[in-house]
């Protein structure tokens, strides 16, 4: 799921408090650039992703994934570019943010559920 030989992948952990971090993407779409966060990371219960500045010319979803790679759930993006999921399961989970047009993957991470 992540690719760490794409070049353009890149990542990042930002500790807003010592109880709180999110990941963060910087990914491109449509040749233009935003930034996408799952957050808090490590979860407890929910987790929200938001892609900043991003006005919804197109749906976007969040695939999310356990770690036998079977799909759990989709989380379409709103058209500002938000959405959160519940989990029930605690652990290890995989995301890919993707074009819904064309099923292209414009991010990918890792999220943990205490």
């Amino acid at each position: 799921i992540i690719d760490s030989e794409d070049p353009t992948w890149r990542t990042s952990v930002t500790i807003n408090d010592p109880g709180a971090c999110s990941t963060t993407d910087v990914v491109e779409i449509n040749g233009k650039g935003y930034t996408f966060s799952a957050f808090p990371n490590p979860f407890q219960g929910s987790i929200h992703f938001q892609l900043e500045g991003f006005a919804a010319d197109e749906p976007l979803e969040v695939q999310l994934f356990d770690l036998t790679g079977k799909q759990i759930s989709r989380v379409l993006l709103d058209q500002d570019g938000a959405g959160s999921y519940q989990f029930l399961a605690k652990g290890l989970f995989f995301y890919r943010l993707v074009r819904v047009e064309n099923g292209e993957v414009v991010a990918s991470g890792k999220i943990t559920g205490q």
